[in-house]
């Protein structure tokens, strides 16, 4: 190899590492940018081989795996590849996702065996997982142990997840050892009985207690989602209606109508708001973990914002059980409203939860640095006409996302529409705001609600304020379900008067990324511009909103 063939070698894996680096990061665009650089590069050069590995390494962030295999595997073998070691490792990986484990080691070992290959490591860490998943322990902390060296003398950033892995690994072999509870040692118990005949049911139970001693453990360790800088909408309806709809399905469409709260997800923080009914069923379905919280807001004391507050902490307490990892991430914070946190406190200190980390929030003290990157500014709300509630209260979360961009969320809460709403919420970049439910006189401007914005309080809000975008959510649905009409009639009257505002109605699913403030495709996953997002009804009343792109929605 030439002196100059090698420098343009050399700028290949540059590239090569500044994309990986990228996509930990979570920056899928700039991952691109430098592999469409490469694959440039190589092209000019006339290593068309080596193009194909850059043009692979897309393919894998666009998840399109079956791809990597048919484009790799006619070059891999062909003498003209530089990269062969790298394309190897693109190989093995996929053949990991596809579970063909047996494969996926003899990609591995291939990638070692290239001497243009410096990365040992990585292909090391991957044959690790690899016979993790196999179920092959040993075999696993020889390769981790071996990858752990090379990171720790080449790339200390990813020693923490070896150790993770490693960590993991020690605690399946002691789950495997003993069993979950000792579910092990019982059925070694009924295995040591005289022999049963074939027809004896205890044979069964024998098979069923060992294949599923360990699915706590396995939920503990799992992954959530990738995604960060978005806020998930995970409500629905409101108040009782989710308990009503679930025992008489058949007066909502035969729906159950979904409860739930809010989660905003960054690099570093997670947090909810407002845990309500079916919270953690909608925040599990969409693929979140526990592992991925860090705080929790609740802004009242009402069913539908913290029933699912206690199961939260009581989740946390799980995880930290049986995930070794769990011990050097942060116990979740909780900040409560005054009524919350004086009725909920108690029952959160007996799951486990510090007592410094159960902290009250109220508007006589607005202004809360929860850390470096989170504040908080809180204000009363008029939720409650007769006082029964100390404090309602909504807030504007202030936060830094990615490239140290800021954005702020206000949140009005429950409440009705007051002077000073629009004060508080003047700056905010997005609006959630609560509707609950609204009378024709209400449409029609005659008269406004005492405990929730509705129609009246909800159309002076957006009038007087200025935010980029806007959720509508907190449906009530006693009187039948007009969420898109809702916005549809926004809409209609805010045009009337010149000024074109984004609204869309919030569901459960619907994902925003707050970097662009563009929505998630229900369909295909793609986050699009406002603009090229587009709501559609429900099959039947009460069913699921969908946010889909041109192209699905076409399609």
């Amino acid at each position: 190899m030439s002196e100059e063939e090698a420098k343009l070698l050399e700028e290949l894996k540059r590239l090569l590492r500044e994309g990986r680096e990228a996509r930990r990061r979570r920056e899928f665009d700039e991952a691109k940018e430098l592999y469409k650089e490469g694959k440039e590069l190589a092209v000019r050069a006339g290593w068309e081989e080596d193009a194909a590995v850059f043009e692979a390494s897309i393919l894998l962030i666009d998840k399109k795996f079956e791809d990597v295999i048919s484009f790799l595997s006619p070059i891999v073998e062909k003498p003209a590849l530089h990269l062969r070691g790298d394309a190897y490792l693109r190989i093995g990986w996929v053949q990991d996702r596809m579970k063909l484990y047996e494969q996926a080691i003899l990609s591995y070992q291939k990638a070692l065996g290239d001497p243009n290959y410096d990365t040992p490591g990585k292909a090391w860490h991957n044959m690790g997982i690899t016979h993790r998943l196999r179920g092959e322990f040993e075999e696993a902390l020889q390769w981790l142990r071996k990858a752990r060296e090379w990171y720790l003398a080449n790339e200390p950033r990813g020693v923490e997840n070896v150790d993770y892995h490693i960590s993991s690994i020690r605690r399946q072999q002691e789950l495997r050892k003993r069993g979950l509870n000792k579910a092990a040692e019982e059925v070694g118990k009924i295995a040591s009985l005289s022999t049963r005949e074939s027809t004896d049911p205890l044979i069964r139970i024998r098979d069923i207690l060992a294949e599923n001693r360990n699915k706590v453990g396995e939920y503990a360790e799992r992954d959530g989602r990738e995604d960060t800088d978005i806020l998930a909408i995970l409500k629905g309806w409101s108040s009782s209606i989710p308990i009503i709809s679930a025992v008489d399905r058949e007066r909502f469409g035969g729906q159950i109508c979904q409860g739930g709260g809010y989660f905003v997800k960054t690099e570093r923080e997670g947090i909810v708001i407002d845990p309500g009914l079916d919270f953690l069923a909608n925040f599990g379905t969409i693929g979140f973990h526990i592992k991925e919280v860090s705080q929790v807001i609740v802004s009242h004391n009402h069913i539908d914002h913290c029933a699912d507050l206690i199961r939260l902490a009581d989740l946390e307490h799980q995880w930290r059980l049986y995930d070794p990892k769990a011990e050097r991430k942060p116990n979740i914070c909780f900040h409560l409203d005054i009524d919350t946190h004086e009725g909920h406190r108690p029952r959160l200190l007996d799951t486990g939860v510090d007592n410094l980390n159960v902290r009250p929030i109220n508007s006589q003290q607005p202004n809360y640095s929860i850390n470096e990157q989170v504040t908080l500014k809180v204000f009363h709300t008029e939720h409650d006409p007769d006082n029964r509630i100390p404090d309602s209260i909504g807030f504007v979360l202030n936060l830094i996302v990615a490239r140290d961009r800021k954005r702020s969320i206000g949140y009005t809460s429950d409440t009705a529409f007051f002077k000073r709403l629009p004060k508080y919420l003047s700056n905010c970049d997005i609006i959630i705001a609560h509707f609950s439910y609204a009378e024709p006189a209400d449409y029609e401007g005659k008269e406004s609600h005492t405990r929730h914005l509705g129609y009246t309080g909800l159309l002076r809000l957006i009038k007087e304020t200025e935010a980029n975008l806007y959720v509508i959510s907190e449906f009530w649905g006693g009187r039948g379900d007009c969420r898109i009409e809702l916005v549809q009639k926004l809409l209609y009257d805010l045009k009337r008067e010149s000024r074109e505002v984004k609204i869309i109605p919030g569901d459960v699913s619907c994902i925003i990324g707050l970097r662009k403030l563009d929505i998630r495709c229900s369909r295909c996953g793609e986050f699009v511009p406002y603009e090229e997002i587009f709501v559609t009804a429900p099959e039947v009343p009460f069913g699921k909103l969908r946010y889909l792109c041109k192209n699905c929605l076409l399609g």
